[in-house]
């Protein structure tokens, strides 16, 4: 629900400003808003200027913004940092706490690009180890001698190898041996031995064939090839101390000053908060005033609270909001219990205005309700809850998981419902072993039922959002736009009739008195809507004969559980059929989750929400600490 809010004035004596922006950042409750944006026009402008502008608000801004920086440099050095550190206040030697962060970072910046550097060495080296202990597989017991040279290849293109031993043989006239290997990451690599006299000819051939010649690192270039491979396994084994020391170095001081100053990065940036909104607060020589918004039932609490602070000196009235700011009103979500985990589904569409509806209550209406339409098996719904209340235990502290298990416990148990009313347990088990018998009806047989009563329930989900769009523009003060929306809903209506009429579920007598109302009703429908109104109608039309979709999905799911059964019962061999069913049976549970959980919420966002709900609500944002 979207919760109901109050546009409030704040005054007091200039020297309590700062203490009352204190007092509201720790409670959480107020957005404040610039004059302007909160259409004031009561304030005398004379001799009242923004707070801001202080020198002393602006200095203290611009510290306390590199410090955050400067924490902010030395934390990048550090392997992991924890906010329990001891609470940080304000003392009188902030700046010398500057001072010495700020050779702090300097030390952890030495010791993390020293590792850094390591790091990327050992890597570098890791890498020529492997090229070298391969290509020195593959040259078997060839000896390094002074009369023979070893030549190392980039090969980009492996299938230039045949055309290079081709031209390798001209040249050296066949006195050479190429070898390649290619690397688990696809990279392939060469190497050339051949005379010592051929050496300069290759490596210009190499050239003009655009074959690169590997770059060895400079601390091994001019070693030989055995020499390289002894050098760089002695340099790995000395490098993994050098980097466990530096990385203790950084772990030691994380854990010794990485709490503090986490702590003192959260004060600086609650005090950043602060200083940040006095751009919108004004004040004399003797009195401040803030405008902003909190939620109605919040007013009254922390006038008590500022009362009994103050003594009366700090003052909270509540002044009326304007018309033409009703859209700018920032928006807070609040909704009950059972409501609350259906917000991970609203989180993905832009904020209703202020003047709209929350679309988190309908979702958690209709939803459940017609995923267990789609689903309608109480097999798979037992399996469903089982799993959202093992996922529910198992995360109850990550937000978005623990919601989602909440909305599948809800989501099975009308899956549970809706199976008992089609009779089907995992398909017709329910009515072979159990002798469970529809309800309602049966799925499989009974496909025109089912369609009247998808577009039933179609139906009335759209005539709903047409009403609450109506109500809507009369909440706003858009008469013709209500008068017209509410002409829509009886032309709908009485298309559906005529059809009905059509199809033989309504007498045939009801058309003419349907055929005359739409006449009677056409001219004003067309008045007020504009010569796009049939349109607009054509597409109601069109978004209820879309929830025909719940039927079509829903029918493939009974059907593919039916054939899991009859894989079950012509296997011949009980293990085999079990296990073919069991993988159908998962199969179909799977889409049984995906698809009514898709097509639910497209129903809603596409056809439903289209009706009524207006979006671009700006999200109430009071100031609070971090």
């Amino acid at each position: 629900m979207i919760t109901r809010m109050a546009k409030v004035e704040v005054a007091g004596p200039q020297n309590l400003l700062d203490k009352t922006l204190t007092f509201f950042q720790e409670e959480g409750v107020l957005q404040i808003e610039d004059c302007s944006r909160c259409h004031i026009g009561t304030i005398k402008r004379a001799k009242i200027t923004p707070a801001y502008t202080d020198k002393e608000v602006l200095s203290e801004k611009l510290f306390l913004e590199k410090l955050v920086k400067e924490i902010g440099r030395l934390f990048s050095y550090l392997p992991g940092i924890s906010d329990n550190g001891a609470g940080f206040d304000r003392v009188t030697g902030v700046e010398k706490i500057a001072a010495k962060l700020e050779k702090d970072a300097a030390l952890c910046k030495e010791l993390f690009e020293k590792k850094q550097r390591l790091e990327n060495e050992q890597a570098e080296l890791e890498h020529y180890r492997y090229l070298f202990e391969a290509l020195r597989s593959v040259t078997g017991t060839l000896k390094e001698t002074p009369d023979l040279d070893f030549i190392g290849l980039t090969i980009k293109d492996p299938g230039v190898i045949d055309s290079l031993r081709m031209i390798l043989s001209e040249i050296t006239e066949n006195n050479f041996e190429l070898k390649a290997v290619t690397t688990d990451d696809g990279k392939c690599f060469g190497l050339i031995v051949t005379l010592a006299g051929f050496s300069e000819k290759v490596r210009k051939s190499l050239h003009q064939q655009e074959v690169p010649e590997l770059a060895f690192p400079q601390s091994i270039r001019e070693l030989s090839f055995a020499d390289k491979i002894g050098h760089i396994t002695f340099r790995l084994s000395t490098l993994a101390p050098e980097l466990d020391s530096l990385q203790q170095k950084l772990q030691a001081f994380a854990d010794k000053r990485g709490g503090y100053y986490a702590s003192l990065r959260k004060w600086a940036e609650n005090r950043l908060s602060v200083l940040k909104v006095t751009a919108s607060v004004y004040e004399t020589d003797m009195c401040f005033v803030l405008y902003g918004w909190m939620p109605e039932e919040s007013v009254d609490v922390e006038r008590q609270k500022l009362e009994e602070l103050y003594g009366g000196r700090v003052v909270i009235n509540e002044l009326d909001i304007l018309e033409k700011e009703l859209d700018s009103v920032p928006v807070l979500l609040r909704n009950p219990a059972y409501f609350r985990p259906f917000e991970l589904f609203t989180r993905f569409i832009p904020l209703p205005l202020y003047t709209s509806y929350d679309p988190t209550l309908f979702i958690g209406i209709f939803f459940p309700v017609f995923f267990g339409m789609i689903l309608g098996d109480a097999g798979y719904g037992l399996i469903i809850l089982l799993v959202g209340v093992l996922l529910y235990k198992k995360f109850k502290s990550r937000r978005i998981i623990h919601d989602a298990s909440l909305i599948l416990m809800v989501c099975s148990a009308y899956a549970i419902l809706f199976g008992l009313l089609f009779g089907e347990i995992f398909g017709d088990i329910g009515h072979t072993a159990l002798g469970l018998e529809p309800l309602l009806f049966d799925r499989r047989t009974a496909i025109l039922p089912f369609i009247y009563f998808a577009l039933t329930v179609g139906t009335m989900h759209i005539l709903l959002g047409v009403l609450l769009g109506a109500v809507n523009a009369l909440k706003t003060k858009s008469g013709k736009l209500a008068v017209h929306r509410l002409l829509n809903l009886f032309m709908i209506v009485s298309i559906l009739a005529l059809v009905a009429s059509f199809l033989g579920l309504l007498p045939e007598a009801s058309r003419r008195p349907v055929l005359i109302v739409i006449a009677f009703l056409a001219p004003f429908f067309l008045f007020t809507g504009g010569f796009l109104a049939p349109l607009e109608l054509i597409k109601s039309i069109g978004n209820i004969i879309s929830y025909a979709r719940m039927m079509a999905i829903g029918l493939t799911s009974v059907y593919l559980a039916y054939v899991a059964n009859k894989i079950a019962g012509m296997a011949g061999n009980i293990a085999v059929g079990i296990i073919a069913a069991g993988l159908l049976h998962l199969f179909n549970l799977i889409l049984g989750v995906f698809s009514p959980t898709i097509h639910s919420i497209r129903l809603h966002f596409v056809e439903f929400f289209s009706k009524f709900l207006t979006q671009g609500g700006r999200a109430f944002e009071p100031l609070k600490k971090e």
